[in-house]
């Protein structure tokens, strides 16, 4: 589960990401989006300031060694993609809905798959999940693994003597 820290750094992540959204391609639930994440680094940096440059520096970290590890090669990614995967790291969290409600988001990025034009995909969701892995390393997050828990779980089970009552 990502601390109100890591949840900060990620909903700072997908701000920025959504930064990138062009002028042309942008939708009023992207906008609200948007404004819902300034709204809320505003409010934050007015609370308490050194809370807000520390975890702003923290971020700024993240995201300089997410582009150090990329090797600044030229990746394409997708923004959708990128920020829903950023957004599932949050999901145990009870920071998750800090700024904006899950509604809102779910919105923007669906009004953001209607305008997404891009034909070569699996190479740009694999670039995507590929950067997601990088930040989620860099907070500290671990990548849940469903399968390999279940697999554990089975395995305990066998070795567990049963009931006799």
């Amino acid at each position: 589960m990502a601390t109100k820290d890591q949840s900060v750094m990620i909903l700072m992540l997908i701000g920025t990401l959504m930064a990138y959204v062009k002028h042309s391609e942008t939708t009023r639930k992207v906008d609200k989006l948007r404004k819902d994440i300034r709204k809320g680094l505003s409010a934050m940096y007015l609370y308490d300031g050194a809370e807000y440059d520390r975890i702003a520096k923290e971020a700024d970290i993240v995201w300089e060694g997410a582009k150090k590890e990329l090797n600044n090669l030229n990746y394409t990614i997708s923004l959708i993609a990128t920020c829903r995967a950023l957004w599932s790291m949050l999901d145990d969290s009870p920071h998750q809905q800090l700024w904006f409600t899950e509604r809102t988001f779910t919105a923007a990025m669906q009004s953001m798959e209607g305008v997404s034009t891009r034909k070569d995909t699996y190479d740009v969701e694999r670039d995507s999940n590929m950067l997601t892995d990088i930040f989620g390393r860099l907070l500290g997050i671990e990548k849940k693994k469903p399968l390999r828990e279940l697999s554990a779980r089975i395995q305990l089970k066998k070795k567990e003597p049963a009931y006799a009552g």
